[in-house]
Formats: C-alpha cells, structure tokens, sequence
C-alpha cells in the first residue's frame, strides 16, 4: 500500500511537471529519476554537459562513455553537444532506467547507446553477479574520448575504485 501511494505521488509530480511546462522530451518520469540524486535533473545535467564542454573540450565529434548513467541526466543535454560523428554509451545497473534510456533517446539519436550491466552492489542490485572490483566496461581501451562517473564514485569501495580508473 506504501510502496503504490508513493508510485501515485511521484505520477502526480509529473503531471504537475507538464502543467508548469517542464515537459522536455527527454525528461524521464520521476520514477526513474530517483536514483540520480538531488537537484533538478535537466539543470544538474546541463551543468554537468557544460563543465565537460568548457574544461575538457567535449564537442560534436567526441565519443563518451557515462558510467553510472541512471536515467541519463548528462545523456540529455549531450543530445545537443554530440554530433552524428560522435558518440555516447551510457551503462547502469538499474535495468528499467536503462530501458527507458534505450527507448526514449536511441530512436532519436543513434548514437547514443546504452546497457545494462549485472553488477553486484549492495543497495541497487544485492543479486548482480561480478563484483565491481572485478568488472570490465562495455567498452575497448580507448574507445573513448572522455568518461564520466557522475554519482558513481561515492557507490565504490576503494579496490572498486582502482578498477574503474584502471
């Protein structure tokens, strides 16, 4: 009964979102939102899409992988950095973010990709199968140009941590 009443809030926060006009296209409805932390979603992501212009020369052409992406809180606003010659891969262990990821913005833009990996992690996905300290990213070496882990560093224990910077 708890867990419906708070599924019914948070319909009831989006439609309020679409009557105040907060209705972009690729803002994910609030259920999927929860587990990317505080502050407004698109405007955390822009801040975020803005510093990796400005300090790390993010443009068109780079490609990006997203670690932790969640509902794609950075996703969104590098719709409109990332050009076709670009490219963005986002990954979470929250299987139904990633696939309203994967429904909502790869049929826009191609380019963007995103997977969901079974990692074990205490809070999220207690069931996963590789320990964090011991996975490899859906991705080759050096595939990419820059890689985020907005979010997810907190989440990691410091051999988790080594393995991800590795």
């Amino acid at each position: 009964m708890r867990a419906a009443g708070y599924r019914a809030g948070l319909r009831i926060l989006d439609l309020a979102d679409r009557l105040r006009g907060r209705n972009h296209e690729l803002l994910p409805p609030r259920r999927y939102r929860r587990f990317v932390g505080n502050g407004d979603f698109l405007e955390v992501g822009r801040q975020i899409t803005d510093y990796m212009q400005t300090e790390l020369g993010v443009g068109p052409a780079h490609d990006v992988l997203d670690a932790g992406c969640g509902a794609g809180r950075i996703a969104v606003p590098l719709t409109d950095v990332l050009g076709e010659k670009g490219s963005y891969l986002g990954f979470d262990i929250v299987p139904h973010a990633i696939e309203w990821c994967s429904s909502a913005m790869t049929p826009k833009y191609p380019n963007f990709r995103f997977e969901h990996v079974d990692i074990r992690q205490e809070i999220y996905n207690p069931d996963g199968k590789p320990r964090a300290a011991d996975f490899r990213f859906p991705a080759e070496d050096s595939a990419f140009d820059v890689v985020a882990m907005v979010g997810l560093i907190s989440h990691l224990l410091p051999p988790e941590l080594d393995n991800y910077l590795t």
